[in-house]
């Protein structure tokens, strides 16, 4: 290969690494983490032995750890959850609950206004657990997974195709209450919540990483099939 074709095959290369990079600083970072808060609970009887948890008011307020501004916090709405009242374990520093139901198809939903770009992004829930801490017991926690299934939104939550992790945090007010009390006694209670949740790290290569090593593929064949044409003939 000549002086000139290696300079113009190394100046291909540059200019493509450059245009793949630039192109993926422009595109909109996906969106691993998110945070939000509740206006208000309710945890109260059924009716059939299980008790109903409902968050309302809901808003994401952060993505990626980043604050959105008040203005820009998105509606999210929960499904009615339902609570096994009988612990299962009262070890670990404070008392575990199950659910009575853990699958929740579409149990959550991000629902953008029409000047946040409107759609909606939906996921399925599965609950498993809620804690009460001991040293806490006006506060309890509601551990599970969530699965994004459909996302017509302008926000780029593809990484929750993959999983991840729902943490609802409730906080009984007025702060005397105690959760353990409201499930033995068949009481009733209500206040604020905090919510997050965060996406099961991905596996795949980036996209922009599989193309650089296609294209560096491309051009390590050309120069062979360069190098064996200019080979003379026996």
């Amino acid at each position: 290969m000549s002086l000139l074709s290696t300079r113009k095959l190394a100046a291909l290369v540059l200019l493509l690494s450059v245009w793949l990079g630039a192109r993926q600083e422009v595109q909109a970072d996906p969106i691993t983490t998110m945070d939000g808060i509740a206006g208000s609970f309710t945890l109260a009887p059924d009716g059939s032995g299980s008790f109903t948890l409902s968050v309302t008011e809901a808003f994401i307020t952060k993505h990626n750890g980043v604050s959105l501004g008040v203005p820009n916090w998105l509606p999210t709405t929960f499904s009615n959850l339902s609570v096994n009242p009988n612990p299962v374990s009262t070890s670990g520093g404070g008392t575990t609950y199950e659910f009575s139901v853990t699958s929740y198809p579409g149990g959550k939903t991000i629902n953008p206004t029409m000047a946040q770009g409107g759609g909606q992004a939906s996921f399925d829930l599965t609950f498993g657990t809620l804690f009460v801490p001991n040293a806490s017991t006006n506060t309890a926690i509601v551990n599970g997974n969530d699965l994004l299934t459909s996302n017509t939104t302008g926000f780029d939550y593809s990484p929750f195709f993959n999983g991840g992790l729902t943490t609802i945090t409730l906080n009984a007010n007025p702060a005397s209450v105690n959760f353990n009390d409201v499930f033995s006694q068949g009481g009733r209670t209500g206040g604020s919540a905090s919510f997050s949740q965060a996406a099961n790290p991905a596996v795949v290569p980036e996209p922009a990483s599989l193309a650089l090593w296609g294209v560096m593929g491309v051009a390590g064949m050309w120069y062979t099939r360069r190098k064996l044409k200019r080979q003379p003939t026996a």
